[in-house]
């Protein structure tokens, strides 16, 4: 059907909007309060790195997209696409935008065997 998943949520002046997987950000459809469906893209400036996460993102199951909170653009000089995830359980995941849906899709599996006490 024509029903694109909500993958990501921009946050921008205080309002979430609907990242699409088709790249599509829905500027009609803001909401006020933090969704819990998807995560939400904090500091993106950059089209060109929203549009490649964008892909990486609607590779995930849904499982793993509700399992994070946010997802923070923090590029360094050696990593010009990275990013550090923070996960609703708390962790924090650094990756890079290449290499995410590869990493990220293994998080429940990762999550489960990780130490409760170890954050």
């Amino acid at each position: 059907g024509s029903e694109w998943r909500r993958i990501a949520y921009v946050y921008d002046r205080q309002t979430f909007f609907p990242l699409l997987e088709n790249g599509r950000l829905l500027k009609q459809e803001g909401t006020k309060t933090a969704p819990s469906d998807a995560p939400v893209l904090v500091g993106w400036k950059d089209g060109d790195a929203i549009a490649e996460m964008t892909g990486q993102l609607a590779e995930l199951p849904a499982a793993v997209l509700g399992a994070m909170s946010e997802i923070h653009y923090k590029p360094t000089r050696e990593y010009e696409d990275r990013v550090i995830v923070y996960m609703n359980d708390g962790y924090e995941v650094s990756a890079t935008i290449r290499q995410f849906a590869d990493k990220l899709s293994h998080y429940p599996a990762i999550a489960a065997a990780l130490d409760r006490n170890v954050k």
